[in-house]
């Protein structure tokens, strides 16, 4: 069992709406396919996105020092409202582009804004109960 599952029935545990959400997306335009697993919790008509580990969803190879120190500040475990990420997302791809195009290296689709909103905000299967996350992904 993953830390991901772990941590969803811990909290569960505790009496938290908490469930697994698995995002699966065609290409579209210039977003290439994909998908994508996270936790949520549901709390008094908010819904908060746990991410373990977000600053790794912005590594980038050769990133300018500057950029390096946005990463260096995120926290081990991120936990916030889904219009916080949003700001979240909007403000690191831009630091990522300006990074990248500094490094003279081109800016790949699975880096653009586009790809990376897509993870967390289109349709996703969310799931609640440890059983349904061991079987095999006929989900969509």
């Amino acid at each position: 069992m993953d830390f991901k599952r772990r941590l969803m029935s811990r909290l569960r545990d505790r009496g938290f709406d908490v469930g697994i959400c698995k995002s699966k997306w065609e290409r579209n335009g210039h977003v290439p396919c994909g998908n994508y697993e996270y936790i949520d919790v549901n709390m008094i008509e908010n819904r908060y996105i746990i991410e373990i580990n977000l600053a790794r969803e912005f590594e980038i190879a050769w990133p300018t020092t500057c950029y390096t120190s946005l990463l260096e500040i995120f926290p081990s475990i991120y936990a916030g409202k889904v219009d916080e990420l949003k700001q979240v997302l909007r403000i690191m791809s831009r630091a990522m582009r300006k990074s990248m195009k500094k490094m003279d290296i081109h800016v790949p689709p699975w880096r653009q804004i586009g790809y990376m909103q897509t993870k967390w905000f289109d349709s996703y299967k969310r799931t609640i109960n440890n059983k349904e996350l061991f079987e095999e992904d006929d989900f969509f």
